[in-house]
């Protein structure tokens, strides 16, 4: 029986969540899929939490060495996938249970091969709000706002294959810019499938490394000089709060 769905999940020092998180994808209401778990060499239990699980939609890969970024695994992953679509979920974030079922659905039914959905952003303190997504977005809509969330992406393989993950800050923002820049749109479904949640360690804060690594983003996508990068910078943080507040990405 051919396997419709590659689910990705990269792991690092991930025994606290990664638990909570594989059992959010194999209680899919959705039968074809696989789920690849690259371990990135953590220290902790992470590997053997996953080996507690007796699935054999289960596949775990370990890496010798730590990467330092989720970009490696995510690229064995995609290497390694046999589905016809590769759906992306980071080791700290959760699937409801209609997630592939009905974006799968939404895919067959417009012949599209790029998609995201809106999800809910579970805060530190445990309260949550949800994040909108656009319902299409083109190459310079992403540019000015990132409203893809990674762990809500799902993407055709045959799509996928012409691309991988590079190991830089926002490294899901850059690799939608080099899909949309060579291919057609992403296509946005208004319906909450994923929890994304926050933890003192989340890589999508606005720190010092992000900001640079923004700033080096716009450059080479943005094709401008480093004055323009960083007015686009100040535009583009200007949006995200905007957006936060009235409950969009």
């Amino acid at each position: 029986m051919s396997i419709e769905v590659s689910v990705v999940i990269p792991c690092y020092n991930a025994e606290d969540c990664i638990g909570t998180c594989i059992d959010s994808v194999l209680a899919q209401n959705f039968d074809s899929f696989e789920v690849l778990a690259i371990d990135d060499a953590s220290s902790d239990g992470t590997v053997a939490c996953l080996r507690s699980y007796d699935d054999k939609r289960l596949r775990i890969i370990t890496q010798d060495e730590n990467s330092g970024s989720p970009a490696v695994p995510r690229n064995v992953g995609i290497q390694e996938a046999r589905g016809a679509y590769i759906a992306f979920l980071d080791s700290d974030d959760l699937w409801h249970p209609d997630k592939l079922r009905t974006q799968i659905a939404y895919m067959k039914e417009n012949a599209y091969q790029f998609t995201c959905t809106d999800y809910i952003v579970r805060e530190i303190d445990g309260s949550e709000h949800n994040r909108e997504t656009r319902v299409q977005a083109g190459f310079r809509d992403l540019l000015n706002l990132n409203t893809v969330g990674c762990s809500t992406v799902v993407i055709s393989k045959d799509l996928m294959s012409n691309f991988r993950f590079r190991d830089c800050p926002h490294e899901d923002f850059d690799i939608w810019l080099q899909i949309l820049r060579e291919q057609s749109d992403v296509y946005g479904l208004n319906e909450s499938l994923t929890t994304y949640v926050k933890s003192k360690n989340s890589r999508s804060k606005m720190s010092f490394r992000n900001l640079v690594g923004l700033h080096s983003l716009f450059k080479t996508h943005g094709q401008v000089g480093t004055l323009r990068a960083l007015l686009m910078i100040v535009q583009y943080v200007r949006e995200k709060r905007s957006h936060s507040t009235t409950g969009n990405t």
